[in-house]
């Protein structure tokens, strides 16, 4: 069992490798993102949000067109959802799902998130 275990932890510790090329990409938004989704190797969507000190929701959603570079938003002035994940399924439809004031909230972009509109499925209520 010893040996067992030695074996175990010399080959995990011998293919562990720093990951390299990985580097701060600087997004200008005070929020926290929560996730990002990359459409092809330079257009990419993040999305996130935070609930401010007085309780006021505030979201995000950043886009890029040169590979993180830089990033612009998208969401309008005064947003308030906080989103949780975006996910598209080409280049111009895509999804993102988060909060709301305590209600869940879906948006659906197809036109490569320009405007975003939201989808409210029956039954889908407050958590």
């Amino acid at each position: 069992m010893k040996r067992f275990l030695i074996l175990i932890l010399t080959f995990i510790g011998s293919n562990v490798f720093p990951q390299t090329g990985w580097f701060e990409q600087e997004t200008g938004v005070d929020v926290t993102l929560r996730s990002i989704r990359m459409v092809d190797d330079n257009t990419g969507y993040c999305v996130g949000g935070d609930i401010l000190f007085d309780a006021i929701d505030i979201g995000i959603i950043i886009k890029t067109t040169n590979g993180g570079n830089n990033w612009i938003t998208q969401s309008p002035p005064g947003f308030n959802k906080i989103l949780y994940s975006v996910y598209f399924t080409n280049s111009t439809t895509g999804y993102a799902c988060g909060k709301d004031k305590g209600n869940y909230t879906i948006l659906k972009t197809t036109n490569g998130g320009e405007n975003w509109i939201t989808q409210s499925p029956p039954g889908f209520n407050k958590i």
